[in-house]
């Protein structure tokens, strides 16, 4: 499924123009491999409506759906609006750096529905990011890969 809203960028474009950018070592990551990832932090960065990223404490809290909170006024204002945002992770190694994406769309969290409301780090207010579409890649060094190929 696509983000719906224009002004905010489809994480398979963004991930497009990451690859292009790093060469051609890097691969994409399926969705199994993007939630491990996901599951291994607690912080990222997300985009509302095409607007300037903010970033967010986050917990993955059940297939294709993550609660965000932040002091920022943005989350709970596009999940008001039911605004499309994307949710932007990265990491780098000695061997490797990798970046996974997950778009959809916010609405606000229940407290009595969604107990996990605690588990979500940072400080504010609590919204969820329904997953629409997701993708990630990871760049491997030149001499990372021609240890790998020996192998």
């Amino acid at each position: 499924m696509t983000v719906r809203d224009h002004s905010c960028p489809d994480p398979s474009d963004a991930l497009r123009r990451a690859e292009d950018a790093t060469h051609r070592a890097c691969h994409r990551l399926d969705d199994e491999q993007c939630w491990a990832l996901l599951l291994e932090h607690d912080h990222a960065r997300v985009e509302v409506a095409g607007r300037p990223g903010v970033t967010v404490g986050y917990a993955a809290v059940g297939p294709g759906m993550v609660a965000l909170r932040s002091p920022s006024p943005l989350l709970e204002l596009g999940a008001r609006r039911g605004d499309e945002a994307v949710l932007e992770l990265g990491g780098a190694g000695r061997h490797s750096a990798w970046t996974v994406l997950l778009g959809g769309t916010l609405r606000q969290a229940c407290p009595v529905r969604d107990a996990f409301l605690g588990d979500v780090p940072d400080r504010g207010h609590v919204v969820v990011l329904e997953v629409s579409t997701m993708g990630g890649c990871e760049s491997l060094a030149q001499g990372r890969l021609a240890l790998d190929a020996a192998v």
